[in-house]
């Protein structure tokens, strides 16, 4: 419980050749299979990619992800000015 909240950390020992869709698809299987419901993923940016924007959307899993800040100019880094948020 964290402020009042359940919260279920899933680890997992990555190897080098796997993708991080697989990574994503083991754990889910894994937490169907010992009965954990599931009603929201909170995934780091090591998840942010349209590979596993696309494994969500078609499973239909709900999920935020962390979105990295990438490059000088536009992209996301246009969307972190100022003193507010976007």
């Amino acid at each position: 419980m964290l402020n009042h909240l359940r919260v279920t950390l899933g680890v997992h020992f990555v190897l080098p050749d796997e993708d991080t869709v697989h990574v994503l698809e083991d754990a889910l299987k894994r937490a169907k299979r010992l009965g954990i419901q599931i009603a929201r993923l909170f995934l780091d940016k090591g998840f942010a990619g349209m590979a596993v924007q696309e494994y969500l959307t078609r499973s239909g899993q709900p999920a935020l992800i962390a979105c990295p800040i990438r490059g000088k100019t536009g992209g996301t880094r246009a969307l972190c000015q100022g003193n507010k948020s976007y």
